[in-house]
């Protein structure tokens, strides 16, 4: 059976790079809310570069 895991404990083992990821894809997420129509792909796909060479 699968170990049952809070919300807290998950990004407390996120390394520093997957959190910074996280991050900027909750910033962009944000920011669509703000702008109908708004495509994030390739903003997100960028962060994604930036952080995985």
């Amino acid at each position: 059976m699968p170990e049952n895991r809070s919300e807290r404990r998950v990004l407390e083992e996120l390394s520093d790079d997957e959190r910074a990821l996280l991050t900027r894809a909750l910033e962009i997420e944000r920011s669509k809310l703000h702008i109908p129509g708004y495509d994030a792909t390739e903003e997100l796909l960028a962060a994604v570069k930036v952080i995985l060479p």
